[in-house]
This record gives C-alpha cells, structure tokens and sequence, in this order.
C-alpha cells in the first residue's frame, strides 16, 4: 500500500495539473471567459480540499484490510473525478 503522503502528494500534482490546463486552455484557445476559469480553478481547488479531508479522516484504524480497502476507493475516486474535469475543460476549447 503506498504512503498516505504519496496520496497527498498526488492530490496536490492532480490540483496543480488542473489549474495549469485551465490557464493554458484560457491563454492558447481564448475560447474560455474569465468566469469559466476561475469556475474550473474553484473546482479544482475543491477536488483538493475534499480529498485531503477524506485522506485525513479514514474510517476502521484497527482493521488494517479496511484501511488499505478505504484507500483504494479514495484512489479509484479521484482518478475518476480528476478524468471528468479534464474533460470539462477540453471541452471548452
């Protein structure tokens, strides 16, 4: 299982990944307003901030078999949220 700081170090690469390609979509394709962006920033700082907190706050610490199950649902969960707001920002292009 990997650390809970690899975790944390992922959610805040992810974060960093999306506000980037917002800027970028913003600056190369001009086809986004300020609204939109700063709407996909706040996103992205949410998808931080509610992962962070569900990493910070696990259930079941006596059970090392739900701990390690708990993780990989957080894990499997973001990977699918970061997936849809790339695609909502692609599609803004």
């Amino acid at each position: 299982m990997a650390s809970i700081r690899a975790l944390k170090s992922d959610i805040n690469f992810l974060t960093s990944e999306l506000v980037t390609q917002a800027y970028v979509s913003k600056l190369l394709f001009k086809s986004m307003s300020d609204e939109e962006m700063s709407g996909l920033v706040t996103k992205a700082l949410e998808f931080r901030k509610n992962f962070i907190e569900k990493v910070n706050h696990r259930d079941a610490k006596e059970n090392p078999k739900m701990v390690k199950a708990y993780y990989t649902k957080i894990r499997k969960d973001m990977i699918h949220q970061f997936e849809e707001m790339v695609a909502s920002i692609n599609q803004t292009k």
